[in-house]
């Protein structure tokens, strides 16, 4: 991997779209509009989120808030790393209610998280996870 996010793979998958001929740059900026209530979850988020003593720096987002701010579960879960720059902040966690289970979705830049992730079904990378719990076992 090249700068630890882009293989070589993807450098071809590049190259063989630039081919074609559009405009990446519009592309991106159409994916990337967000709304008005992504803007003030993010608000939210960034005024209300619990930090433990440890550095663990963790939010709730419930079907209602999300609701409240017209914002889709998967929207809210790229916002995981809005936290990870705050001072004393080691990992983050955000807590992700969807109608039948709980998604975790957690960060770290420094601490290795796959182990403890690997225990609830998370298989990403050492410091990127996304895990599942059903409610019954939560």
């Amino acid at each position: 991997m090249l700068n630890g996010t882009v293989s070589p793979r993807t450098l071809t998958a590049v190259k063989a779209l630039r081919k074609f001929h559009f405009q990446p740059e519009r592309t991106h900026d159409e994916l990337n509009k967000k709304s008005s209530g992504f803007a003030r979850l993010l608000d939210a988020i960034s005024r209300t989120f619990k930090v433990t003593e440890q550095g663990v720096a963790y939010i709730y987002l419930t079907e209602e808030k999300l609701s409240a701010y017209r914002v889709d579960q998967a929207a809210a879960a790229n916002l995981v790393n809005v936290l990870s720059s705050m001072a004393r902040v080691r990992i983050c966690v955000f807590y992700i209610k969807y109608p039948n289970e709980i998604r975790f979705r957690i960060r770290s830049r420094i601490i290795r998280i796959d182990d403890i992730a690997r225990r609830f079904g998370g298989e990403r990378t050492l410091l990127r996870q996304a895990l599942r719990l059903d409610h019954e076992k939560s």
